[in-house]
């Protein structure tokens, strides 16, 4: 945390040398396909970033809270948060009743290309059809293809964060989640 508000005071002392900053972390830390891609770490720094005293303005300042918002949502060793879903046969559920040793949820889009990709390539692979996961497929865009009772797209994204889609979670049977995205 030290780390975080030295580094922060010093990258951001200057307007060029914060742009600079903001931009690597961005790519590094946020963006869904670095592999450095760190919730964690970021989130220390967008504390720092969202602070009443941070080297920056109001409208970066308030940025950066709501990004720290987003990236603090269901944070890896966090319990996954609960919400009301319509499975496939129509059943009225909820995530934290689902008993299962693991449980991956995936929203996804069923226009997106990517998320057909994946799934497809999902079918072939033997965890996908071993008995001890379960599947949660969440739709979290576009409530009138939204298959939920009781939550709406809002509502999802609320509790989740998914900038893209597919956008996975791993979560254990007390539905803690192991891995995100």
């Amino acid at each position: 945390d030290r780390c975080a508000a030295s580094f922060v005071q010093q990258a951001f002392a200057t307007v060029e040398l914060g742009k600079h900053y903001d931009g690597l972390m961005e790519h590094y830390l946020y963006n869904q396909h670095s592999p450095l891609r760190n919730d964690l770490t970021y989130a220390h720094l967008l504390r720092h970033l969202s602070a009443v005293d941070a080297p920056i303005s109001a409208s970066d300042r308030q940025r950066y809270r709501v990004r720290l918002m987003n990236v603090e949502k269901n944070q890896v060793g966090s319990v996954a948060a609960d919400f009301r879903f319509r499975d496939t046969d129509g059943r009225q559920r909820r995530l934290h009743d689902i008993s299962a040793p693991l449980t991956l949820l995936m929203f996804t889009d069923p226009e997106c290309a990517t998320c057909q990709s994946v799934e497809e390539q999902m079918k072939h692979e033997p965890l996908f059809h071993d008995s001890r996961l379960k599947m949660v497929r969440v739709l979290p865009f576009d409530d009138s293809k939204l298959k939920t009772e009781g939550a709406s797209a809002r509502d999802i994204g609320n509790r989740y964060f998914v900038p893209v889609t597919p956008a996975f979670y791993l979560l254990d049977a007390n539905k803690r989640v192991l891995l995100k995205n």
